[in-house]
């Protein structure tokens, strides 16, 4: 993938996209899967997430109430 897209819903009247680093990305991915999933990752499923990351742009996209701007910004990154 060319870039990782996190939605990360916040108190902000404007939405946002914002880059964020690799080690963070793969902490929130991880994390997500973590708490969400009933079946733990398998080491193939942790190395997977980690080769797309390395591989990809990572960026916080910061849900606010404009949410019909938030296909704009991610153009604008892509």
């Amino acid at each position: 993938p060319r870039v990782v897209l996190l939605p990360e819903v916040v108190a902000a009247a404007q939405s946002s996209v914002v880059p964020i680093s690799r080690a963070a990305a793969a902490v929130a991915c991880l994390t997500d899967n973590l708490l969400v999933s009933s079946h733990p990752l398998s080491a193939a499923q942790f190395a997977l997430i980690a080769q797309l990351i390395q591989q990809a742009d990572c960026y916080a996209v910061r849900l606010g109430q404009d949410m019909s701007r938030v296909a704009h910004l991610i153009q604008e990154i892509w």
